[in-house]
């Protein structure tokens, strides 16, 4: 244990990106992981990408492959950033979900912090792209590897909205936040859970009362696009969880792995907690109080190290949960090689 009481990780995972290829420094802004098999799926916030590795070594991947989704997807804005913050794997599928939140404009950088530039923080802008929710067929490539396929489907963004992010902004809670820039505690997507047609999305903000919100809703893909019931049916689960926001969701067999950390854009605390029975409860379409187990405290650093991703990992003996970071401290950066270390932690 550190200092701080923080459990210290048994071990790292090595993550080889390419950035050169695609222009971006893709291992600065990890928002989002899921694996199958000896394949990993990740996600920068910055981009309208997936980026596929494969296992090539013990606790390494590499052979960075990136997938385009505005050539999957109709999407509002083809070229334009998705602010992906979740992904999820479920029968055959890789699900993808956006932000759907607003930005605030910022000083730009280096430029003195004038009338001029403050000016530009009233300024609060949509982004129809965030607003997505959509999957896409996984396809075998060799043994325990996988590559993204082209049967995709989503749900459609019409209006700079969608029919998730349209009820929500009529819903008595959640409401009067839409309009409030993410990592302001305004309405902002972190996290994606499914089972079957079961669909599960976490809220970074709002935290309300202390309380933070899991949405869960039915849907399925039909064609090109997400089916869902109309008019949209979605249930409220409130979670005690200290005033934490929700930054990641992942299965772990029947339970639900939630990671919790600050809504606005702060270093810490960061914990993990478990649901069980997360399925049961949102199929019952009850909203109501749920009081998670906590599991791990986690580390985080001073500006860095913001824990993002979450995803329960094969180990011989026990159990471990991968950790990876957004401004990742660099301590676990060799930028001349486009890599990333992630943590490994026993719960």
């Amino acid at each position: 244990m550190s200092p701080r009481g923080w459990p210290k990780p048994v071990a790292r995972v090595r993550i080889d990106f390419d950035d050169a290829s695609s222009g971006e420094e893709l291992h600065h802004d990890v928002s989002a992981v899921a694996r199958l098999g000896d394949t990993l799926f990740l996600a920068c916030d910055e981009t309208a990408t997936v980026e596929v590795m494969h296992r090539i070594g013990d606790r390494r991947y590499g052979e960075h492959a990136t997938v385009h989704l505005d050539e999957l997807f109709d999407l509002p804005d083809p070229g334009g950033e998705l602010d992906v913050e979740g992904l999820a794997i479920d029968d055959g599928r890789l699900w993808i979900v956006g932000s759907h939140s607003c930005t605030r404009r910022k000083p730009r950088k280096g430029e003195p912090i004038d009338a001029r530039a403050l000016a530009r923080l009233a300024e609060i802008r949509p982004n129809a792209n965030r607003h997505f929710l959509g999957c896409v067929s996984l396809e075998p490539v060799g043994e325990r590897r996988w590559a993204v396929g082209r049967d995709a489907a989503m749900l459609p963004v019409r209006h700079e909205r969608n029919a998730l992010s349209k009820a929500l902004a009529k819903d008595p809670h959640v409401a009067p936040f839409v309009g409030v820039p993410a990592k302001e505690n305004g309405f902002d997507i972190e996290g994606l859970a499914v089972e079957g047609r079961c669909v599960a999305v976490g809220l970074r903000g709002p935290v309300i009362n202390q309380w933070g919100l899991i949405v869960t809703f039915d849907a399925k893909p039909r064609g090109r696009k997400l089916k869902v019931a109309k008019p949209f049916a979605y249930a409220k689960h409130w979670l005690r969880m200290g005033g934490l926001g929700v930054r990641d969701l992942k299965r772990d067999g029947t339970d639900l792995l939630i990671l919790a950390g600050p809504t606005q854009a702060l270093d810490g605390p960061v914990r993990v907690y478990r649901w069980p029975g997360w399925v049961e409860a949102a199929e019952s379409g009850t909203d109501a109080v749920v009081e998670p187990e906590l599991l791990i405290e986690l580390p985080y650093g001073d500006g860095c190290d913001h824990a993002e991703g979450l995803l329960p990992w094969p180990v011989k003996r026990g159990r471990a949960l991968l950790v990876l970071h957004d401004s990742p401290c660099p301590s676990r950066l060799d930028e001349a090689a486009d890599v990333i270390l992630a943590d490994l932690f026993a719960y």
